[in-house]
């Protein structure tokens, strides 16, 4: 009991002695309050106010996370409503980057089915299905869905998960498996998805350490980057099993080139980039556009050892020369196929295409364009969005595109060794159920990824747009065997009185500086 006194006593007075000393500085006091642990007289470790008060700033996030997906899908049923897509028949297949998965199991590639195939009806538009489901049959398939996820929903054994998040991860799949086949399921969920961060780690105490609210368009970039990452490495086919080790530190090392810290390691970090914006007249707080943020991917990618090459332009022209060695300067169009596959090589490389397809929305000529850059399977997806909201574009579903949402704040992930990463640390760079927008509600300002591993690769690439030119789908890419060398490329900004812009056949410009303004508005 004397004991239990003394020690009482020695920690008010240390207690009384704190507070004394930090009354004389509010830095102090604030200090104090960060303080991780105070010893209790029975030694177990007490909560301070930092974790408190970090415990609600999590909570807050997981609220408004639950609130915005809440309003997404609220929002994109009643759009769907007032614009009658609820009238039209469904598409019986769903696109995941380049591949097309039937909601009847069975899988078929992308248009042109095979690399030497050409198309023999030019009228047929690629990428696009005519099975359609009729609305009776609709009807039935969505109530037979919906008693499929009750019963399996019912059917889980809930003493086989360890937490609530695994159990709720459980359910989400249940529902998602349901409504989409189960191979676009796994295929989707390996995925990279990278969001908003809290907790970040900058070198300097004075830097942010969140990019909630101006940073989506980055990480829509980021997530862009890494899938293409995961293609080199893994393929088309980019699912693993978490005990293959191998392809397990592969995952992982590709995650630590996007975590959010200042490391040398952590090449795409949202610092680098947001550092990297500097250049361009941006600072972090404000939202960069889509032909900022391409530049910026292929700015970084210059001083860092990464097994792909990023290229990117902002007029529509893929000019050949610039990332290929070998290529005469005088090739005809005729002779391109041969002269690439006879004296070329090149590096693997992601082409960035920043393009704008309408005025304030996509113009609907442009319609099938996206569709069939999402379903070519060179694709690694689309980086765009709604004004000042942006989205990773990975497929879609009749007229609906598929994404990926980084508007959700999350803890930034701890820096570990690559071996003492688990399976449940990365968990929230894994998106479990799809989301969906209609295409006519999204903003004409993007840019598309293409990833091109080698020459005959290209060939395929080249083969395929040119297709589509015969048939006549519109679009603004073109093959020139023409380079422009990087001091003549174009900068991310126009001159004063340049203007660079041109307009199309359906008078659309294919090329501007793509900025909005906080109002959506572009910014001429």
């Amino acid at each position: 009991m004397s004991n239990t006194g003394t020690n009482l006593t020695k920690s008010s007075s240390s207690i009384s002695s704190q507070r004394t000393t930090n009354s004389s500085s509010s830095k102090k006091i604030d200090s104090s309050l960060r303080t991780t642990t105070n010893e209790q007289s029975d030694g177990e470790p007490k909560t301070t106010f930092n974790n408190i008060a970090a415990d609600m700033v999590y909570l807050k996030y997981r609220v408004v996370n639950s609130i915005r997906e809440y309003y997404n899908t609220t929002t994109e049923n009643v759009s769907a409503l007032l614009e009658g897509r609820y009238k039209n028949p469904a598409s019986e297949d769903v696109w995941l980057l380049g591949k097309v998965y039937s909601r009847g199991n069975i899988k078929k590639d992308s248009f042109n089915h095979d690399k030497n195939e050409k198309t023999d009806d030019p009228t047929k538009k690629p990428g696009v299905s005519g099975n359609d489901l009729s609305d009776s049959e609709l009807y039935k398939q969505d109530l037979n869905q919906r008693k499929s996820i009750s019963a399996s929903i019912r059917d889980l054994n809930l003493s086989t998960f360890k937490n609530k998040n695994s159990l709720e991860a459980e359910i989400i799949s249940q529902k998602t498996s349901s409504l989409y086949p189960i191979d676009f399921v796994d295929t989707f969920q390996s995925l990279i998805w990278c969001t908003y961060r809290l907790n970040c780690r900058p070198k300097n105490s004075n830097d942010f350490t969140s990019d909630a609210g101006w940073g989506c368009m980055l990480r829509a970039g980021q997530s862009l980057v890494a899938q293409a990452l995961q293609t080199h490495y893994f393929g088309k086919d980019i699912r693993f099993k978490w005990e293959d080790e191998e392809k397990r530190n592969q995952f992982l090392k590709i995650i630590t080139l996007f975590m959010d810290d200042t490391s040398e390691s952590s090449i795409f970090s949202i610092y680098k980039m947001a550092n990297a914006g500097k250049k361009q007249g941006k600072t972090p707080g404000e939202w960069f556009g889509p032909f900022g943020t391409a530049n910026i991917l292929r700015d970084l990618s210059k001083s860092a050892v990464i097994p792909i090459k990023i290229y990117s332009i902002s007029d529509g022209t893929i000019r050949i020369p610039d990332f290929v060695e070998g290529l005469g300067t005088s090739v005809k169009r005729d002779d391109l196929q041969n002269e690439l596959l006879t004296n070329c090589t090149m590096e693997p490389t992601l082409i960035l295409i920043a393009t704008r397809l309408g005025i304030d929305r996509v113009n609907p000529v442009y319609n099938n364009f996206i569709k069939c850059c999402l379903s070519m399977p060179h694709s690694v997806g689309i980086a765009g969005g709604r004004p000042s909201s942006a989205l990773y574009f990975v497929g879609y579903d009749g007229d609906s595109l598929i994404y990926l949402d980084p508007h959700f704040n999350r803890p930034a992930i701890p820096s570990k060794p690559i071996g003492e990463y688990s399976e449940e640390d990365i968990s929230s760079y894994r998106c479990k159920s799809p989301k969906r927008t209609g295409i006519q509600r999204i903003d004409p300002c993007m840019f598309i990824g293409f990833y091109i591993h080698d020459i005959e690769d290209l060939v395929d690439f080249i083969k395929r747009i040119n297709g589509l030119e015969e048939q006549k789908v519109p679009m603004n890419i073109v093959i020139s065997t023409q380079g422009l060398s990087s001091s003549q490329n174009y900068s991310y900004e126009a001159e004063d009185g340049d203007d660079k812009g041109s307009v199309d056949a359906f008078g659309v410009d294919t090329f501007s500086s793509d900025e909005f303004d906080e109002q959506g508005e572009w910014v001429k």
